[in-house]
């Protein structure tokens, strides 16, 4: 769903055309309750099924999941657009962010920028245990919620991915870099961070 925006004027199918099988989530973007849509082949789906019941993912009632999907569907499909545009906006506005503050922002790295759909990663130079605490931190005190940081290959850095949704669509560029330079700022005074 989220990069139809990317491609302008593509249909779904012309995106999906060079590929064997597509899955697509409905909880994600969409903003179901949770699942999810597999389209291949026939054989690969009767295949695919029985994976699915050895894996325990045959639930008995999928009402709810599908009520949940289906009410939002149309809305959030619509959307994409305008979430897309706001991770390119939430990029430009850390890059921008950093120029004016070498102390901190500058020392975080956007991957992809430009974003090319709505979600991004943010790195930070710090390792994840310092960037769990800093959230958490942050989270009780002044209740943002920040991301769930993770390790990447890199020695003492993590990243957190950042998914453009509602909930950052209403919330202007310098607040979003002035929270991610303060949680770099509280993981870097954290005793893990050394």
């Amino acid at each position: 769903w989220e990069s139809r925006a990317f491609y302008g004027e593509k249909s779904y199918a012309d995106i999906c055309a060079g590929f064997d099988s597509v899955y697509v989530s409905f909880y994600k973007g969409i903003g179901g309750i949770a699942g999810a849509m597999l389209l291949v082949d026939t054989d690969f789906i009767a295949e695919a099924r029985i994976w699915q019941r050895r894996h325990g993912g045959n639930l008995v009632q999928m009402l709810p999941f599908v009520a949940s999907a289906a009410m939002r569907f149309d809305e959030r499909i619509a959307r994409m657009p305008a979430y897309f545009a706001r991770a390119q906006a939430v990029a430009k506005g850390l890059a921008k962010a950093a120029v004016n503050d070498a102390s901190s922002v500058a020392q975080l790295v956007v991957n992809p920028n430009p974003p090319q759909a709505n979600m991004l990663h943010l790195h930070f130079p710090v390792p994840v245990a310092a960037l769990d605490s800093a959230r958490d931190r942050i989270a009780d005190d002044e209740k943002c919620w920040l991301g769930a940081p993770r390790a990447v290959e890199f020695p003492d850095w993590s990243a957190i991915e950042i998914y453009v949704g509602e909930n950052l669509m209403a919330l202007g560029d310098d607040y979003v870099a002035a929270q991610y330079a303060k949680l770099l700022a509280v993981a870097r005074s954290a005793p893990s961070a050394t």
